[in-house]
């Protein structure tokens, strides 16, 4: 949610390794993979934590196939895939400055301007965001989408089992800023966004 909050105010540049996982459909956020050759990251690993080229090797392998799994897991995304993201610089023949230069003159392309529909994205998953988080612990395989001030919330079930419970997520994702209806479906499955 805290991120989303900083997202929503634009013209904010993330650093991190999922940010770009919470805000794949929002078409006006540039999403960016830089890369950089095995011998340089141990090269880099070596003179910042003072450990041996083996250990430095061993480390970052470890860490990449960490992240990899964490993320599919988590997200079902390949962070080795380049499909995710808009655009991959490997730092190689290019200087930081460089992929500094490059990402400045892409994200000042027409595509990449905040626009009423995308903000409204933006928007909408903030407030999913919010639902969610609110009914963690009541409920934690819920998923929740926005549209409209309507927030359908979906989750494994039947919904015959406990009337109570959808009562209680009704009320606590009507009591979300901007929340106007409020719709709990049970179903056997894992759900796609319905946008």
């Amino acid at each position: 949610v805290t991120m989303l909050e900083h997202f929503q105010k634009d013209n904010v540049v993330y650093h991190g390794l999922g940010g770009h996982f919470f805000v794949k459909n929002i078409a006006h956020v540039l999403k960016i993979r830089i890369i950089a050759d095995m011998e340089d990251r141990v090269k880099l690993e070596m003179e910042r934590t003072g450990i041996s080229r083996g250990e430095a090797l061993r480390l970052l392998k470890n860490d990449d196939n960490e992240r990899c799994r964490w993320s599919k897991y988590l997200y079902g995304i390949d962070t080795c895939n380049p499909g995710p993201y808009d655009l991959v610089i490997h730092i190689r023949k290019l200087t930081a400055d460089d992929a500094a230069d490059i990402i400045c003159q892409t994200v000042a392309l027409k595509q990449f301007r905040t626009t009423p529909v995308s903000q409204k994205a933006l928007d909408r998953l903030l407030i999913a965001a919010r639902v969610k988080v609110a009914l963690i612990d009541l409920r934690p395989d819920v998923e929740v989408y926005a549209k409209n001030g309507t927030i359908v919330i979906k989750t494994k079930g039947s919904g015959l089992e406990d009337k109570g419970l959808v009562q209680k997520m009704k009320g606590i994702a009507a009591g979300i800023p901007g929340v106007k209806n409020v719709d709990v479906d049970f179903e056997p499955h894992i759900f796609a966004d319905p946008e």
